[in-house]
């Protein structure tokens, strides 16, 4: 794990995700993750997964209000945390579906990307499966069922569109923040706003990433996911247990089971909680 700071806060993390730090006057922002952020139509400017760029344009937006940086945060897709800094405090987001986990201390002001990086780093001990029953703890049910409950009593799961404030350890929702403003759009319009956005994301990775890695279930998610990445046919593998002969049949490279991916890879698939990232978030 390779060691920063960020205002007050020590930060530890793995140094294949060195986070990007954008600074203004009043305010300090740090992106870590993948991220590609697609400019809201009709500005011409192009999408980008650079995280320093990505930063830059969040801090611009907070540093003119809250309400112009939750409204950049909304075209903003990946798999990342952000912590913001004004006045000297600190407020921690992640990605819309959290699939970039956060996990924090309900007791202390600490959090970190897995839960038992977090347990190890305050000391804490989980509670075995049957306390957990007999507790009538969401924690007892496999993780997607979980909420934000842990096997461990003081560490809690950052829920998807919520923000944690740190020094009070209150979560709560921030989106949305208004009526859909898409119930209005016929569905030709919603569709090819949806392309919109999809195909600038994956421009914008394609230009980071020498490979697309798609996890190939055969359900619905995962053969919307190939088919919107046609135009990267060439760089793109597809990863399942079976119909092997199927892929070949797609033109797409084929792996059975599990493997590591290479480094300069995009993963364009369910992301699992228990990947290499960064942990150990504190405030000295």
């Amino acid at each position: 794990m390779t060691p920063s700071n960020f205002g007050e806060l020590s930060i530890w993390f793995d140094g294949e995700r060195t986070p990007a730090i954008a600074q203004s006057e009043s305010v300090s922002l740090l992106v870590v993750g993948e991220a590609a952020f697609v400019p809201p139509a009709p500005k011409q400017s192009e999408s980008t997964a650079d995280l320093r760029e990505i930063a830059e344009t969040l801090c611009a937006g907070l540093t003119e209000s809250q309400e112009h940086f939750l409204d950049t945060l909304d075209y903003l897709g990946g798999r990342f945390a952000i912590i913001v800094e004004v006045d000297g405090l600190y407020r921690v987001f992640h990605d819309a579906h959290g699939t970039r986990t956060i996990y924090f201390d309900v007791e202390r002001p600490a959090f970190s990307s897995h839960a038992h990086l977090l347990a190890s780093l305050v000391g804490a001990e989980p509670r075995q499966s049957d306390e957990l029953k007999a507790a009538q703890s969401w924690a007892a049910l496999p993780l997607s069922f979980a909420w934000d409950e842990t096997p461990y009593p003081t560490i809690r799961a950052l829920l998807p569109n919520h923000v944690l404030e740190l020094e009070s350890r209150r979560t709560y929702r921030y989106f949305p923040r208004e009526r859909n403003r898409f119930t209005g759009l016929t569905f030709d319009e919603r569709a090819s706003e949806i392309n919109r956005l999809w195909l600038g994301q994956m421009s914008a990775f394609a230009q980071a990433a020498d490979r697309f890695f798609v996890s190939l279930s055969g359900g619905l998610d995962s053969r919307v996911v190939l088919a919107s990445l046609r135009e990267y046919k060439d760089k793109v593998d597809a990863i399942h247990l079976l119909h092997e002969q199927r892929n070949r049949q797609l033109g797409i490279g084929h792996a059975v089971g599990p493997r590591p991916l290479p480094r300069g890879t995009r993963s364009c698939a369910s992301q699992s909680r228990t990947d290499r990232a960064w942990t150990g978030y504190e405030i000295h």
